[in-house]
C-alpha cells in the first residue's frame, strides 16, 4: 500500500527518495506554470495538476489544518515502509452511531419530558425517539413510524410500566383533537406548562422564575366552531396524521346536541361529496343554542340542493351559508341567519358594553373555546395601558371591541381577511368612532403607520407566527407595550428572541387551555420597552436565559 507525505503544507506522492518525490516516478507531471520543486527545500513545493491526482492511488484530499504535526503513522502492514504521513489525531473523529432502525421496528424506551407537538422524547441508542402516546416516566414498547437521521417517530404499542396519570380513553382515541386523552386532565396541565417554559427557554432564552399555571377548562363541550370534513360515508373530524374522517360521537369536544347534529349530518354526506363539499365549517354561540353551518365548495351547490335543504331543516341548526357570489359582501346565504351573536358583556364586562352584540359569521376567525374565552379576554384587555391602542389581525374585533367598550380613547382594529372583515365592521359600528377599522394587511398598515410611540398594539397572528417584515417594522414604530396572544408556542418563543433584539423586555407570561386533550396552549406576553435596540440579544442565549415573571392563577 502506498501512502500519501505533506511536505509545506502540500501533498505528494512518494517516491523512491525520503527527500522528494518526483512525480514523474508516478506517472504524474508538474503544471508547465510552476517551476520544479527545489530537492533541498521542502517549502517550495508547487501544486500538483489535477491529472496527477487522477494518476496516483496514493493521494489524497488534505483535510487537516496547515499546522498540523508530520508525525509518522502506521497505514499499511508493514508501517516500515511507509513515509511520514499526517497524524490523524487532529483530523474529525467520525460520529459512531448504531444502524438506524427502520420504519416498523419494535424498541423499548423511557420516556423523558414532553417537547412541542404533544410527543414525549425518548432516547434509544443515542438517537432521539418522539413518542406518541406516552405519560413522562413511563416505559413502553413503541414501534418506528418513520425514521430520519438523527430522530425516530413512534408511537406507543404496549405500556410496560404505566404512569399513575393515565386512564382509560372514551370514544375513538386516534381521532382529531385526542392527543393528551389518556393523560389526567391535573397532568396534562402540568404538561403544558412543561411545554411553554421549554420552548421559551430553548427557543426564546428565556427563563420563568415564577410558577406558571394554565388557566383550565371543562373538558367536554368546549368548541363552539370547528372545521368538519366530509367523504363519502361520513362527516367527522379526521384522525391523527392522516386524511381519514373519524367518528367524532362521545369525542367529548362539542356539546352532546352538537354531536347529535353532526351524527345526522352524516347521512347527507355522499350527496355533499358529489357536490365537492369536503368541509364544513360550524359556528356556535356561547350557550349552543345558535348554530350555523357553512359549506365550503369545489363544485356548484346547486348539484346537491336536496343535500343542503335537508341539512337546513336539521333540527339545531338555525342557518346555513355557502360561498358569496362574485361581487358579493359576505356568504350567500342557503336558509335562516347566516350569523350567531353574543352580548359584548359575555366576554368582558362593563359599563360601556350594556347591551351591544358581537356578531360572526361561521368562516370567520373566532376563539374555539366557549368556556375560557372570557379569561383571555379579560386578561388581554388588564394589560393593554394608554389612549391609544392598535389591534393587529383583529378578526371580528373580539379584542378591540371589548377593549373599546370598556375603557374608551381610540381603538384601531386591522384585518385583511375578507371572511371577517364585515363582521368587523358591522361590529365596530356599534362603537363609532371610538373603533377605526383599517382593512389591509398588518404589513402595509405598519409601513404607512411609521411611529407608535405611546400605543399599545396586540397582536394575535396565525399559528405561523409574525412575518419577518412585521417584527421590523412592529420594533421600528416603538410602541410603549406589545401584547402577544398565540396559539404556538414555539414560533411565539421565536418572535420573542427578536423583539429582544429591538429592545423589548417580557414582563408578563399567562396560559390558557383554550384544547383540552391536545398538546395545544394559548399563551398571553406582554412586552415593553427595556431600551434602545442593540446587536446583541436583549434576551439573554439559553445558556444564561432571561428571567421573567409569569402570571399565577389557581385552577
Amino acid at each position: 500500500m502506498r501512502c500519501a507525505v505533506r511536505h509545506g503544507g502540500r501533498v505528494a506522492p512518494p517516491g523512491r527518495r525520503a527527500s522528494v518525490a518526483s512525480p514523474t516516478s508516478t506517472g504524474g507531471s508538474w503544471s508547465a506554470r510552476e517551476p520544479r520543486p527545489d530537492p533541498v527545500s521542502t517549502r517550495s513545493w508547487p501544486r500538483p495538476s489535477a491529472s496527477w491526482r487522477r494518476s496516483n492511488p496514493g493521494w489524497r484530499p488534505r483535510c487537516t489544518p496547515r499546522h498540523a504535526r508530520l508525525r509518522p503513522i502506521a497505514c499499511c502492514a508493514s508501517a516500515s515502509v511507509c513515509r511520514p504521513s499526517v497524524s490523524t489525531d487532529c483530523m474529525p473523529k467520525p460520529r459512531i452511531m448504531t444502524r438506524c432502525p427502520p420504519s416498523g421496528a419494535v424498541m423499548e424506551v423511557t420516556v423523558e419530558r414532553p417537547v412541542v407537538g404533544g410527543r414525549m422524547l425518548a432516547r434509544h441508542d443515542g438517537r432521539v425517539v418522539l413518542v406518541a402516546g406516552a405519560i413522562p416516566g413511563e416505559h413502553v414498547r413503541v414501534v418506528v413510524e418513520q425514521a430520519k437521521r438523527d430522530v425516530l417517530l413512534a408511537k406507543t404499542v404496549e405500556v410496560l410500566e404505566a404512569s399513575q396519570d393515565r386512564r382509560s380513553v372514551r370514544g375513538v382515541s386516534g381521532c382529531g383533537g385526542r392527543t393528551f386523552a389518556h393523560v389526567a386532565y391535573r397532568r396534562q396541565l402540568q404538561l403544558k406548562t412543561d411545554i411553554v417554559r421549554d420552548a421559551f427557554r430553548r427557543t426564546g432564552g428565556l427563563d420563568l422564575d415564577e410558577p406558571l399555571s394554565v388557566v383550565a377548562s371543562p373538558e367536554r363541550g368546549y368548541r363552539m366552531r370547528a372545521r368538519l370534513h366530509v367523504d363519502a360515508e361520513r362527516v367527522g373530524f379526521l384522525e391523527e396524521g392522516s386524511h381519514r374522517v373519524c367518528d367524532l360521537t362521545n369525542s367529548g369536544q362539542l356539546l352532546p346536541k352538537t354531536e347529535r347534529l353532526v351524527e345526522r349530518l352524516g347521512s347527507q354526506a355522499p350527496a355533499l361529496a358529489r357536490a365537492g363539499v369536503r368541509t364544513i365549517e360550524l359556528a356556535e354561540d356561547l350557550a349552543g343554542d345558535q348554530c350555523v353551518l357553512h359549506l365550503p365548495r369545489s363544485g356548484d351547490i346547486g348539484g346537491a340542493a336536496d343535500g343542503w335543504r335537508a341539512l337546513a331543516e336539521v333540527p339545531d341548526v338555525t342557518g346555513l351559508t355557502t360561498e358569496a357570489e362574485v361581487g358579493a359582501v359576505g356568504p350567500r346565504v342557503l336558509a335562516g341567519a347566516p350569523v350567531v351573536t353574543d352580548s359584548l358583556a359575555s366576554f368582558l364586562p362593563s359599563d360601556g358594553a350594556g347591551n351591544l352584540t358581537l356578531r360572526r359569521h361561521a368562516p370567520a376567525f373566532f376563539q374555539a373555546n366557549r368556556y375560557v374565552v372570557r379569561e383571555l379576554v379579560t386578561a388581554v384587555a388588564d394589560l393593554v395601558s394608554g389612549a391609544e391602542v392598535v389591534d393587529l389581525y383583529a378578526g371580528v374585533g373580539l379584542f378591540a371591541v371589548c377593549i373599546a367598550a370598556r375603557q374608551g380613547g381610540h381603538v384601531t382594529a386591522v384585518e385583511r381577511d375578507s371572511s371577517s372583515v364585515p363582521d368587523l365592521r358591522s361590529n365596530a359600528a356599534l362603537l363609532d368612532p371610538v373603533v377605526e377599522v383599517v382593512r389591509a394587511p398588518v404589513e402595509t398598515y405598519l409601513k404607512r403607520t411609521p411611529r407608535l410611540t405611546g400605543a399599545s398594539v396586540i397582536v394575535d397572528p396565525p399559528r405561523a407566527g409574525l412575518s419577518r417584515e412585521v417584527l421590523t417594522r412592529l420594533a421600528r414604530a416603538r410602541p410603549d407595550r406589545i401584547v402577544y396572544v398565540s396559539c404556538d408556542v414555539a414560533t411565539q418563543a421565536r418572535d420573542l428572541r427578536a423583539l429582544g433584539l429591538q429592545g423589548y423586555c417580557v414582563t408578563r407570561v399567562q396560559a390558557f387551555d383554550m384544547f383540552p386533550n391536545t398538546p395545544h396552549v394559548e399563551t398571553v406576553v406582554l412586552l415593553e420597552q427595556s431600551g434602545s435596540p442593540t446587536s446583541s440579544p436583549a434576551l439573554r442565549s439559553p445558556s444564561a436565559p432571561a428571567r421573567v415573571s409569569s402570571a399565577t392563577r389557581n385552577n
